[in-house]
Order: C-alpha cells, then structure tokens, then sequence
C-alpha cells in the first residue's frame, strides 16, 4: 500500500532512506541537511504535523524570529524538491502541505515510517505475551536510530524512546524464554539489554538472578561488580538498593538454583557457502551469542565436577588455543582470528596457566591438527579448538572441544548459537568456563582479570578486530588499514582505551619504515597515554608506551618500568617479555 503513486516509505533506523512512490531518494536529491532533518520530525510526530514556530525552534534555536523563519522557506523548499524532483515552480505539492501556520507530511497513497511501526508492534507484541510479535519489532529497530543525528538536541527524546522501548521488548521476551525453560536464550536476550542499555540495572539485576539462579554465582557476582563500574564511570553514582540487596542475597547464599539446561544434541555440520552467510548474519556474527558463553559454562563444571573425581586427572596448567576453523569463502576471518586473540591474551591473564601465544598457533591456522601430535609440538596438556558452521537457518554456531594432549580425551565441549551484539561480553564467559574445565583454581581478584575492557558499542568492536586482523598481516599499507579501522572505532566510541593503545602501536612501527620517527613516535606516545588515561590497567598501552621510551628516548628505566608494569598486569602478554 506505500509503494505505489503518491506513497511514501520513510526509514528512521539505520542509514536515512525516504522511497517515493517506490522510488528511493538519493543523498544528493537532498541539497539541505535540515531538509532531511524536517522531514524526520514531522515524520516521528504521531499526527505527522508540526507548527512552523516549533520547527524553527527546533531546527535553529539559536536564530532570531526573522532569520529562522527565512531558513525555514529554504529549507522547506529544498525538502520538496528533494521528495519531488519535478514539482513545478508555485505548484502544490502531495507531501509537504502547509495550513495555515502549520507544515503538515501527508502521503495520498499512505504514509508508512519504521519508527512508528516498530512502537505499534512493540505494543501489540508485549500485550500478546508471544515471543514471536516481539522478536519481529526487535527485528525491525536492529539497527541505530537516527544514526546521522546522534549529536541533535531534537534526536534525544525519541532516541530515548525507541531505546526504553527495545529494552522493555528484550527484557519482556527474556522473560517468556526463561519461563518456557530456554535459559540460554533468555541469557543472550539479557545480556544485549546490558550491553544496549548499560544503564539498566533492571537488565543487571535481571542477569544477575539468571546467573545465580543457574548456580553460577561467580557469573552473578561479576555482574553486580560490571553494574557498579559502568554506573560509577557513566555517572559517578552507586548501583540502587535493590540491586545492592540482590548482590548481598546472591553473596549469602540466599538465591535458589533453578534446574539446568540440558546436554544439547550436537547438530551436524556441514560445509557452508559465502552464500549461506547473508551480510546481515556477517556483520552481527561478531557478536558472539553470550546464550552459548552460558550455556558453556554449564557444561564446563558441572562436568568437571562429576567426572574428576572418577578420573583422578588433576588440573592443566598449560593451554593453547588453535585458530578457529570457518567455512571457506565466510567473510568472517577478522571475527574469528579476534576471539581466538583475545581468548589467548585474556586466559595468559592467569599466573598459574600458560597460554600459547598467537605466532606459536596461527601456525595450525587452516590445519587439522592431530591433538595428540600438536600438544607434543608446543608443548601443552590441552588444546581449545573451535569450528563455525551455519545453524542451519541464516545464523551460525560456534562448536567448541578441549581435549587432553596426554591421551586425545575429549574433557569438555559443547556447541552454542553465535548471536549479536555480544561480543564485548562473551569473551570473558568462555575464558571463565575454559578454566572451570581445566579446574583452574581462581585466587584473590584472578577472576576479575578475566574481564577485559572492551568497547560497549558491537560497531566500534567490529572495526577494531578489523584493524587487528589487518595488523597481524604484518606490511606497511596494513598498517595504514588499520589505522583507519582503529580510527573509526574511536569515532564510534572516544573511550575505546584498545582501539588507542592498537593506534600507538601502528605508529611505533611505522617508524621504522619511511616514515619520519619523528612524525610517528610522538604520536605512538600520545596514543598509549590516552590509552592508560581511558584504562590505566590495560598491559598493552603499557607496552606501546615502553616501546616509544626504549626506541625514542632512550629512556632505559622508563621503558623497563613500564615493561614490568604490563607483565605486572598480564603475565602472559608474550610482547612485553619479548
């Protein structure tokens, strides 16, 4: 019905796009910015109409009457040519109609905006109780909303509005899921409430009684600590009362276990086209499904718990974690190299277990390893490995074993959904689990180092492990890659300390190719010191800024000092050894 003569289809999440009478409008049809930007305010008020005061209020606040009623012709004409290229001089037109004082967005063949049918199936979806209305209207705001205005004064409100409605929806259907007994589910819908809406500790607290609930307090209890961290950082407050009583519930003891999941069936896999990975399924894959780092960490210990006994096997101090084996043709390499780093540099956070570092492994990458053979090779008693394969439908899975190097015995495994948004949290749940296998036995704050710091915005996250992908290629015009990847996480997110501390790096290294050291090395050190401004824990910014003392300055004890303080921090980071 809003494809037709005279129809208008107007698209507020993602990318601006206004179709015409089924005809797209391209940027450069539009020859005013606040032409696009009337046209999303009369496009987001419910009765698509504004009074021209309030427009020129909104659209230039700081202009005196005069010169923002003169703006307003300007704009106002701009926006209808833009929606009709040929609208003649003095002719009326269908979309933009004006009445009396008032500019109305009218569309004689129907007028359809994404916005407001994602809050009228997001309504009719709660209403129903049914998780499938409410995972179509979470389908339908997947992406950023009014992603081109994020600074506007105008954008905040209903920016705010989408974002409480999404929440409510994500919650809602956690809800339904944990009820029907689909923890797993429940525990990935609850965790990308978290990462979307940090502030929320209804989705804290609610992740918090999952965790416990589940038996794993120590997951429940991480939660509480990242609650109160994100709410000290973002607005120097402390987590509420009920969130605080909840944690002292959970720290007692005091919270029932609910039943667990079941052993999932493994599915089979088989070989996956690029074809079988649609862009969309591509570009969320990077955030890795937390519902799999769960239900991960069922498996993990309860298995160990019920078969190390029986066995007599003592805990693996030492570990390496093979390249994750995809589909060829997947444009998914930079994801998995990225997890596979950060799983080896976030478990060499551990004093008591040596981790393989990433030149020792990328050895095997698009090799099947005999277990056996490989552990002899680098010298481990176990192995992590991993294969991604379709699901079966148009999202993936991630299959993960650890297997015993001594005698091939497969310890642990378990196959678990990669969904989206969740990789800045996933990470720190699989490097829990893996050393609940290993029967890791954590002391003073260990675990906390299994947290790292990663951006809470999944975009800013993609561009990095891009740039890290680009940067283990080890040339010149990678470098230059990944700088403008790194570049643009920091553009998505300012407080991305790893994005800064990669940035240093690339710097120091360009300085020993054309490039003046001069020019590079400055820049190398104003990197790595906003890095540790942002995180003053983070090894690598320690290590980038080591590098500027000893091959800049030549500041021997400086750079030693801060050597030691990011071996200090990750005794296993390989590069600040070397």
């Amino acid at each position: 019905m809003t494809n037709g003569e005279g129809a208008l289809r107007i698209h507020l999440f993602g990318a601006f796009r206004v179709i015409a009478g089924g005809v797209p409008i391209g940027d450069p049809q539009w020859a005013r910015k606040k032409a696009r930007t009337l046209v999303k305010i009369l496009a987001l008020d419910p009765s698509h109409e504004a009074s021209r005061e309030r427009l020129i209020e909104m659209l230039w606040p700081d202009l005196d009457p005069e010169a923002g009623l003169n703006n307003f012709h300007k704009t106002l004409h701009a926006a209808r040519r833009a929606l009709e290229p040929g609208l003649e001089a003095g002719a009326g037109s269908r979309f933009l109609v004006t009445r009396e004082l008032k500019l109305a967005l009218r569309a004689p063949g129907g007028l359809w905006v994404d916005a407001l049918e994602f809050e009228a199936r997001a309504k009719a979806g709660l209403e129903s109780g049914e998780p499938g209305p409410i995972r179509e209207a979470l389908d339908l705001s997947a992406a950023e909303f009014l992603e081109e205005d994020r600074l506007e004064d105008w954008a905040a409100i209903p920016r705010e509005r989408m974002a409480a409605l999404r929440q409510e929806l994500l919650l809602g259907l956690a809800a339904i899921e944990e009820r029907a007994g689909n923890w797993h589910v429940a525990d990935g819908l609850l965790n990308q409430a978290a990462v979307e809406g940090p502030l929320n500790e209804k989705a804290h607290r609610a992740l918090m009684k999952l965790h416990a609930g589940r038996g794993n307090r120590h997951l429940a209890l991480a939660q509480f600590r990242r609650c109160g961290e994100i709410l000290k950082r973002e607005l120097d407050a402390e987590p509420e009362s009920a969130t605080v009583r909840l944690f002292e519930q959970i720290q007692a003891g005091e919270t029932g276990a609910a039943p667990r999941d079941p052993e999932p069936v493994p599915a089979p896999v088989g070989p996956l086209s690029a074809a079988a990975l649609p862009a969309p399924a591509r570009r969320k894959f990077f955030a890795l499904a937390a519902a799999g780092g769960a239900t991960l960490a069922l498996g993990a210990a309860a298995m160990w718990r019920a078969w190390r006994p029986a066995t007599g096997r003592q805990p693996i101090g030492s570990l390496a974690v093979l390249p994750f084996q995809i589909p060829r043709g997947a444009a998914i390499e930079h994801v998995s190299e990225g997890l596979v780093e950060e799983l080896i540099s976030t478990l060499s956070r551990l004093p008591r277990l040596r981790v393989m570092a990433r030149s020792t492994v990328f050895a095997y990458k698009d090799k099947s390893a005999d277990p056996r053979a490989a552990g002899k090779a680098v010298g481990v008693a176990a192995l992590l490995t991993g294969t991604i394969a379709s699901d079966g439908g148009s999202g993936l899975r991630l299959s993960v074993e650890l297997v015993d190097t001594s005698d091939g015995a497969r310890l642990w495994g378990n196959q678990y959904p990669l969904s989206t948004r969740e990789l800045s949290v996933v990470q720190a749940r699989i490097a829990n689990d893996v050393a609940a296998a290993l029967a890791y036995e954590f002391h003073g704050d260990e675990q906390k180092e299994l947290v790292p710091t990663y951006s809470g915005d999944p975009r800013a996250h993609e561009a990095y492990l891009r740039g890290r992908f680009h940067w283990n290629q080890r040339t010149e015009t990678g470098f230059r890659k990944v700088i403008e990847y790194f570049e643009s996480a920091i553009a998505i997110d300012p407080r991305y300390a790893r994005a800064f501390a990669g940035l240093a790096d690339c710097h120091g290294l360009l300085a020993f190719s054309d490039a003046p050291p001069a020019e590079n090395f400055p820049k190398a050190r104003a990197m790595a010191e906003k890095a540790l401004q942002l995180d003053p824990r983070l090894a690598e910014a320690y290590t980038s800024l080591a590098m500027v003392k000893a091959l800049f300055d030549w500041d021997w004890a400086g750079a030693e000092a801060d050597f030691r303080k990011a071996i200090e921090l990750n005794p296993g980071h390989a590069t600040a050894h070397h």
